[in-house]
């Protein structure tokens, strides 16, 4: 195995010291591997981590050539101007505040695995998207690499509802009780990737001049909506629901029409018993899931009452709730279930500081620049963001490999519109 992967890391650096933006496609694509694990020695690691930290070793490498690190520009750029200096400290920030978590945490092994998977690997890869994607062009390819995994994933979800295939719970693969996985072990985890990615499928097809490209992104959509329906997870609905609601209302030419549309559909189910049981029963928590949730977060809120400052600690939430578990039939959860809990309680009172300081200038950022462009690209990461945050009160997409590399590929459309902003790098 350490061989196969070696030669994978050796092929991979030959691709990326040709074209660095060759490694970051790869990458992308490459983002479910994470499902593919080892050790190397006594360290657990998977083949993404490979795949990131190649390529950013051979980024790095290449940093002198002048072609991908200029010294005088950045400088000019992340130390001398607002928008760019304000994302490096806030980066650093919530590096820092990580790092603390690691270090100070019960579980200290586990802590660092999470440390480095989750914050130090995916930051890293930001950073090597930040200074290698300069064209609209180059984004473009990076999505249709990243689609790649996420069409073979929706298409595994498909064949799941018909035949039951592959489902690894007797519960979920029922006919009566059928609930997709795709290529994971549980039905949430392709909706939490899914569900932030769909507005960059409109971002495809109005980038690509291709009839028959167009056409595949549209089947791609559906398929991937299709994936989020079978596999019944409401989180995500909750969240598209958000982003078509906020996209609707911020285009002029269909304002008046949405707001008419939700205001019907909101009365319709508020004087139709049914659906409102419906509605109910799926989206203010009165299902199981969403009983064990509000049970879930009390006992939450009550482990952070006693430890307000350093949470649970990185990668100690199982050990840190469990005094105050009350449901003793219901196993404790990986993680709590809310992205703001989920970062208080592992990074502690610093680290959601920091996650609230970075969303918040995201936001700030991205109504800056679309008030100064109308950039396309800055309204799909909006939408993208609200969508990952809406989900987030419900679920956990954030601590997980691949869900942390799009959280920060989506802040890295806001940066690199910076940059536009600041140098003439940034090229249709």
């Amino acid at each position: 195995m350490i061989f196969l992967v070696l030669t994978f890391a050796i092929l991979l650096g030959f691709l990326t010291a040709h074209r660095t933006i060759y490694g970051v496609y790869a990458v992308l694509a490459l983002l479910p591997t994470y499902l593919i694990r080892f050790t190397v020695g006594t360290i657990p690691s998977t083949l993404l981590e490979i795949s990131i930290l190649t390529v950013a070793f051979v980024w790095f490498c290449k940093l002198p050539h002048k072609k991908i690190y200029n010294r005088a520009q950045t400088r000019k750029l992340f130390l001398q101007s607002g928008p760019l200096t304000a994302w490096w400290y806030l980066t650093l920030f919530f590096v820092l505040a990580a790092t603390i978590a690691a270090f100070i945490s019960p579980s200290h092994f586990a802590a660092l695995g999470t440390w480095k998977a989750y914050f130090i690997e995916p930051l890293i890869f930001f950073s090597v998207c930040v200074s290698t994607l300069r064209t609209r062009a180059e984004l473009r390819a990076a999505f249709d690499f990243l689609f790649i995994g996420i069409a073979c994933a929706a298409a595994i979800s498909i064949i799941q509802k018909f035949t039951g295939w592959w489902i690894p719970n007797a519960f979920w693969q029922a006919v009566l009780t059928r609930r997709t996985t795709s290529l994971y072990g549980y039905p949430n985890a392709f909706p939490l990737i899914a569900a932030p990615l769909m507005p960059f499928i409109f971002f495809q097809i109005r980038e690509h001049s291709s009839h028959v490209t167009r056409v595949l992104y549209i089947l791609l959509g559906l398929s991937m909506l299709l994936a989020i329906f079978f596999a019944k997870s409401d989180g995500a609905l909750a969240g598209l629901g958000a982003g078509i609601l906020i996209a609707g209302i911020w285009h002029q030419r269909t304002r008046e029409i949405v707001a008419l549309i939700t205001f019907l559909a909101a009365l319709t189910i508020f004087f139709t018993p049914p659906l409102k049981e419906l509605f109910a029963s799926h989206f203010l928590f009165q299902k199981f899931s969403g009983q064990l949730r509000l049970s879930m977060w009390q006992e939450t809120l009550e482990m952070l009452k006693a430890h307000p400052l350093q949470g649970g600690g990185l990668a100690n939430y199982q050990n840190a709730v469990f005094p105050y578990h009350t449901l003793q039939w219901a196993e404790i959860y990986l993680y709590p279930h809310n992205i703001f809990l989920n970062f208080w309680t592992e990074t502690g009172l610093l680290g959601l500081l920091s996650f609230l300081a970075l969303v918040a200038f995201f936001f700030v950022r991205a109504v800056a620049l679309w008030l100064k462009n109308h950039s396309f690209a800055v309204k799909t990461a909006v939408i993208a963001m609200i969508i990952l945050l809406v989900h987030g009160l419900v679920d956990v997409p954030y601590f997980k490999n691949d869900l942390s590399v799009i959280f920060w590929l989506i802040i890295t459309i806001i940066v690199l519109e910076e940059k536009r902003n600041l140098s003439q790098d940034w090229a249709s």
